[in-house]
C-alpha cells in the first residue's frame, strides 16, 4: 500500500491512444504539484510523498490511500489486503484506490470528507485530489461555471452533492463506487451510500439510555485505544464538545483543551468553567483581525471555491505554538442530537418533493439578488430539482432528509475544519460513525425536538457539567464559583442597560460593526466595519478575474444587491469573497506567466456616490 496526501490520476477511454503532448502536459503538472509518478499498469498516477517508503519495481502496489497528512505517520503497517473496513478504522476520512491487473476501484468514507474530483476529457477522466490539478492538465475545464453551484454556495455556505464552481468538474459522490476497466471505461454506484432507518415511536426513554451508553462507551474506548499523543479537545461550550472532555476526563486522558475565539463570548466562558471543572489544562486564543483576509491565497488554496473561506478559522490552532497533535472534534450536534430534524415543520416529510423544498426554503432567506450581485439569474425551481434528484427514492423522507444533513448540511463545514486544520492537527471525529448515526436516525421525534433526550441524558451521566448553561442560554448565568458569578452579573447588568438605551437590533449592530459580538464566530466571519470595507475595496481588483475566470459580471452597483432577504449583507459579502479570491487563486497559479489581464480602474461604488453626493 502507498500512503499519500494528494494524487493526480488519469484513465484512459477504451481504444484511445494516449497524446504524448498530452502526457507530457500532466507530467508537468504533476512535478510541479510535488507528485512522484507510480507504474500502476495502463493507468497514469503521481502521489505526493508519504511517510512510508515506496515500493521498488517490480512491486505493483495494489492499494493507494489518499488520507490526510497528519494522519498518514499514524497508520499501523497493513498485514493483509487494505480495503474500505480497514480504511474506515484508520484514516476515518479517505480516498482509496485499488487496482488488480484488470479493474480500478476507487471509494472513498461514505460521506466525502477527504476531498476528490473527477472530470471526463476527450481522451478520458482525470481524478484528483485538487480541483486545481485537474484544471492544469485541462485549462478549458474551468469554465463553463455551474449556476446552481454558486447558488449552493451562497445560500448554504458551501457547494452541496457533487458538484463545483465548474460545471465540468464534480465532486467524488459521497457513497460511492467509482469502477474502471480498459476495455468498459468509468461506472459508478451508490452502493456505499448510507442506509438510514426511520425514527421509531416505540422507542422508550430506558431503551434510548441505554443504547446511548453503550454507543458513547463504544465510540470513546475506540477513539483513545491507542492513546494518542500529544492529544488536544477541541472545546467550544457546547454540550457535543463538553461530553468528549467529559468522556475522556473519565478515561484518566487529560486533552489540552483549545476554545478558538474571543475570550469575552459566551462560549468562551463556558469552555473555561467546563475545563475548570473537569481539571483539564485550557487555553483560549482570539482570532487575529487578518486570519481571513490575511491569507486568502492560501484558503482558496484549501478550499477551492467549495466553502465559506471564513471556515478558515480553523487555521488559529497554528497560532498556538503547538507541536503537530491530535484534536478529538466533537462537531456534529446539529445531527446527532436532533436540534436540525427538529427543524421540519409540519407536512415537510410528507414526500422527498416536500423535503427538496423545505431543504432550499429554509437557506433561501440568506440568498442575496443574483442578478444584481453577478449577472446571474436566480432559479430556486434549479435548486430544489437538484437537491431532489440527490435524495434519491431509496429512502423515506426523513431518513432521506437525515442523510442528506451529514452528506451536504454538515460536510460544509467539517471539510473546511478539516482542510483548514490539516497542517497543525490530525482530527479525531468520533461522532462520524454509522453505528451511531444509525441509533440517532431511530430516535422518536420527541426525543429529538430541542435535543430533549440528549440534554436529559447528559444530565443524569455528567450532573456537574449539566448544571453550566448551554452558551445558547441567555438568561442562565454561566459561572459556576464566586466571586466570578459577580463579574458576569456586573457585566449582565452593563449589557442590559445599553439594551435598554439602544434597542436590541441597534445595540446587535453595534457590536457586530465593532466587530464584538457575543458569537464566538464572528470574527472570522468578517463582521465588522474594518472587514466589510476591506472586502469591497478587494472586489474591484478581482472584478476584471472574475470575467476572465468565469465569465462573470460583477455588476456596477453591486453593494445594495448583496443585502439578502434578512435584510442582512455579512453572509453574502462572505461568498462572494470566496468565490472571487478563488478566482485570483486560479488566475495566479494556472498561469502564473499571464498577467494580460489587469486590475481595472475602480468605479464609483454606491457608497461612494453617496459620500460624494452629501
Amino acid at each position: 500500500m502507498i500512503a499519500t496526501s494528494r494524487f493526480l490520476l488519469w484513465l484512459p477511454r477504451p481504444g484511445k491512444t494516449p497524446d504524448p503532448a498530452w502526457l507530457r502536459r500532466w507530467q508537468s503538472v504533476a512535478a510541479r504539484a510535488g507528485l512522484e509518478a507510480v507504474e500502476w499498469g495502463p493507468l497514469r498516477l503521481a502521489v505526493a510523498p508519504g511517510p512510508a517508503p515506496r515500493p521498488q519495481p517490480p512491486a505493483v502496489p495494489i492499494a493507494v490511500l489518499d488520507a490526510w497528512p497528519l494522519r498518514l505517520p499514524h497508520l499501523p503497517a497493513a498485514t493483509g489486503p487494505v480495503d474500505v473496513r480497514w480504511a474506515e478504522r484508520h484514516a476515518q476520512m479517505f480516498n482509496l484506490l485499488r487496482w488488480d491487473g484488470r479493474q480500478l476501484t476507487v471509494e472513498s468514507d461514505a460521506i466525502g470528507l477527504k476531498p476528490a474530483h473527477v472530470a471526463e476529457t476527450a481522451d478520458g477522466w482525470l481524478m484528483a485530489s485538487a480541483i486545481a490539478d485537474i484544471l492544469a492538465c485541462e485549462p478549458a475545464l474551468a469554465r463553463p461555471v455551474d449556476p446552481v453551484a454558486i447558488q449552493f454556495l451562497f445560500i448554504g455556505r458551501g457547494i452541496w452533492e457533487d458538484r463545483t464552481v465548474h460545471q465540468q468538474v464534480r465532486r467524488l459522490k459521497a457513497g460511492a463506487v467509482y469502477r474502471w476497466t480498459p476495455d468498459g471505461g468509468l461506472s459508478v454506484t451508490r452502493e456505499r451510500r448510507w442506509q438510514l432507518p426511520v425514527p421509531e415511536p416505540a422507542m422508550s426513554w430506558d431503551d434510548f439510555r441505554r443504547q446511548q451508553d453503550a454507543q458513547i462507551t463504544r465510540l470513546m474506548d475506540q477513539t483513545l485505544a491507542d492513546r494518542p499523543e500529544p492529544l488536544a479537545l477541541s472545546l467550544s461550550g457546547g454540550y457535543d464538545s463538553r461530553l468528549l472532555a467529559s468522556e475522556a476526563a473519565a478515561r484518566g486522558v487529560r486533552p489540552l483543551a483549545l476554545t478558538f475565539g474571543a475570550a469575552h463570548t459566551r462560549e468562551a466562558r463556558a469552555a473555561a468553567e467546563i475545563a475548570r471543572i473537569l481539571g483539564l489544562p485550557h487555553r483560549s486564543l482570539p482570532y487575529r483581525r487578518d486570519i481571513i483576509l490575511g491569507q486568502l491565497d492560501r484558503l482558496s488554496d484549501w478550499f477551492e471555491g467549495c466553502v465559506d473561506v471564513s471556515l478558515g478559522q480553523a487555521a488559529a490552532v497554528e497560532d498556538f505554538g503547538l507541536p503537530p497533535l491530535r484534536m478529538i472534534q466533537g462537531f456534529a450536534g446539529d445531527v446527532i442530537a436532533g436540534s436540525f430534524t427538529a427543524r421540519l415543520k409540519p407536512g415537510d416529510d410528507a414526500s422527498l418533493d416536500a423535503i427538496a423544498r423545505s431543504i432550499v426554503g429554509y437557506y433561501w432567506p440568506t440568498a442575496p439578488d443574483f442578478a444584481g450581485v453577478i449577472g446571474l439569474p436566480a432559479d430556486r425551481e434549479a435548486l430544489e430539482a437538484s437537491v431532489r434528484a440527490d435524495l434519491g427514492d431509496d429512502s423515506p423522507p426523513v431518513s432521506a432528509f437525515i442523510r442528506w444533513c451529514w452528506e451536504d448540511h454538515l460536510r460544509r463545514y467539517t471539510c473546511g475544519l478539516l482542510v483548514a486544520s490539516q497542517s497543525a492537527a490530525d482530527l479525531l471525529m468520533p461522532y462520524y460513525d454509522l453505528d451511531y448515526v444509525t441509533f440517532w436516525a431511530r430516535v422518536p421525534m420527541e426525543g429529538l425536538r430541542h435535543r430533549a433526550w440528549f440534554k436529559r441524558w447528559f444530565a443524569e451521566r455528567h450532573p456537574e457539567l449539566g448544571q453550566v448553561p448551554h452558551p445558547e442560554a441567555l438568561d442562565q448565568m454561566i459561572a459556576q464559583t464566586q466571586p466570578a458569578r459577580a463579574v458576569e452579573w456586573v457585566g449582565r447588568q452593563c449589557y442590559k442597560v445599553a439594551e435598554r438605551l439602544l434597542g436590541t437590533p441597534r445595540l446587535a449592530a453595534t457590536l457586530r460593526a465593532l466587530g464584538r459580538t457575543t458569537y464566538i464566530y464572528d470574527g472570522p466571519n468578517l463582521t465588522s466595519r474594518w472587514h466589510q470595507q476591506q472586502i469591497f475595496q478587494m472586489m474591484e481588483d478581482y472584478r476584471p478575474i472574475l470575467r476572465q475566470q468565469f465569465g462573470l459580471e460583477l455588476q456596477p452597483d453591486y453593494i445594495p444587491a448583496l443585502t439578502d432577504k434578512r435584510g442582512k449583507n455579512t453572509q453574502p459579502a462572505r461568498m462572494l469573497l470566496t468565490l472571487a479570491a478563488y478566482a485570483g487563486h486560479l488566475h495566479r497559479t494556472l498561469a502564473p506567466e499571464d498577467r494580460t489581464v489587469q486590475p481595472a480602474e475602480r468605479p464609483e461604488t454606491a457608497r461612494q456616490k453617496a459620500e460624494a453626493a452629501s
